[in-house]
């Protein structure tokens, strides 16, 4: 009996040195996962669940780092996007938002921090810019048009560039749009054509 009493209490101990340092890296695979940072994990003395423990280790090492480099280069890319005078809009490959700069909202007329994760059609009326997208999504040759959009009483004319997006298997996944207005440029070409066929006709 007391042999019995013994040996449960051994079994339970080694159990504890196993299961603990499995709850740990268990623990550490889940805030990895969720996005958090994950902390060292101590070395457990069993030699199989320290190896196991210090290629976890490694892998959290490798982890943060390249999280940091992606948030990295994910605030460069929203400081050039916010920077830039060019309206920059990018959809996914249904056609939903997936990025929108200051410009681009401005043009659109919509609002930057709502747009978002909604579809083109919701917050952009205007039937040619959402065809134009949707060439771009389908088309893998860059794409060039001029549309006129009517919004408050003004008419704005917007040189449209599109290209697709492609991952890394070169499959498209959606189409990132370059707008810039050129309303004063045409209205002033439309100036120099009438002086000049006023001059010709004189």
């Amino acid at each position: 009996f007391l042999l019995s009493i013994v040996s449960l209490a051994a079994a339970r101990v080694t159990a504890r040195q196993i299961s603990d340092p499995l709850d740990q890296m268990r623990a550490s695979a889940e805030r990895m996962a969720k996005g958090t940072s994950a902390e060292r994990l101590p070395t457990p003395e069993p030699q199989e669940l320290g190896r196991v423990a210090e290629a976890v280790n490694q892998l959290t090492a490798e982890w943060s780092t390249r999280l940091q480099r992606a948030l990295q280069q994910r605030n460069e890319q929203d400081a050039v996007l916010a920077s830039m005078v060019e309206g920059v809009l990018a959809v996914d490959g249904s056609m939903n938002v997936i990025s929108i700069n200051r410009a681009a909202a401005k043009l659109l007329g919509v609002e930057t921090a709502s747009a978002a994760g909604q579809g083109l059609a919701e917050i952009v009326r205007n039937s040619a810019m959402q065809a134009f997208v949707a060439r771009a999504v389908d088309t893998k040759t860059p794409l060039e048009q001029e549309i006129t959009l009517h919004q408050l009483g003004r008419t704005q004319v917007l040189q449209a560039h599109g290209a697709q997006l492609k991952d890394m298997h070169g499959e498209g996944i959606g189409a990132v749009v370059v707008l810039n207005e050129v309303t004063e440029l045409r209205r002033l070409e439309q100036v120099r054509r009438d002086f000049v066929s006023n001059v010709s006709h004189e």
